[in-house]
């Protein structure tokens, strides 16, 4: 292998097959599949329940109990998107991995899909009580906080990760962002008595909209079709001067 010469430009990966290409669109899609399936699953297993209020109640409260609207919540909800998550982040983790920042952010993303799908695999009791609960329920409540807590050091990650890259590096600030702005939200969450589970969808929602710029950045970048090249420091183009 040729050593690269400080200052010089940054080697451009080689394209890849079309096979790889399809796989590699597929694999970003399943990011984007994850929020879509989240969303839909949460507003159909509410309406399963007239009396749920989205207001005052969390999530996780849908999928508690044995109906068949809190087993597809836990199943799909859960667990499906969950697994949808890894696959997009174990995707994007083997094309950046010489990229620590960027390959630290994968593998949050990844574990961020993982602790969803735990989620799912251990349900609420009925009607979710803070007090006496079951070992279940505290794995759950642990694994759903430990899936937000995640994706939103994903995303502060990506933050730093996505300035090295010229194509990436319109969703650096919007990374950031959305992951101040979730904590913010999770904080009035805590804080307020009357309305919890809105300012729990609204952090939700933002986590989401940051994976759907994640996952669409990504694609526009073309990331399916060959590496990204990383603008390492050392690498200054050249000026042209005009006399």
């Amino acid at each position: 292998m040729s050593r690269r010469r400080p200052g010089a430009a940054p080697e451009v990966p080689a394209p890849e097959s079309p096979t790889r290409q399809r796989w590699g669109r597929l694999c970003l899609a399943c990011g984007a599949a994850a929020v879509a399936l989240w969303w839909t699953l949460i507003a159909w297993a509410g309406a399963q329940l007239p009396d749920f209020n989205h207001r005052q109640q969390f999530i996780s409260e849908l999928g508690a109990g044995d109906s068949t609207g809190a087993w597809v919540l836990r199943v799909l909800g859960f667990g499906l998107s969950g697994a949808l998550l890894m696959v997009c982040g174990l995707y994007i983790a083997a094309r950046c991995r010489r990229d620590r920042a960027a390959l630290l952010g994968s593998s949050l993303f990844i574990m961020a899909g993982a602790a969803r799908l735990a989620a799912g695999l251990y349900p609420c009791d009925a009607g979710c009580p803070v007090f006496q609960a079951s070992a279940t329920q505290l794995t759950h409540v642990w694994a759903e906080r430990a899936s937000v807590g995640l994706l939103i050091l994903a995303a502060s990650s990506w933050g730093v990760a996505a300035n090295r890259y010229p194509a990436l590096r319109p969703i650096s600030v919007a990374s950031f962002g959305c992951a101040t702005w979730t904590i913010v939200l999770l904080v009035m969450m805590v804080t307020s008595p009357d309305q919890p589970g809105l300012y729990e969808r609204l952090a939700n929602g933002l986590l989401s909209i940051w994976v759907i710029l994640f996952v669409v950045s990504h694609w526009r970048a073309g990331v399916w079709r060959q590496a990204l090249a990383w603008a390492r420091p050392d690498y200054a183009p050249r000026r042209r001067r005009f006399r």
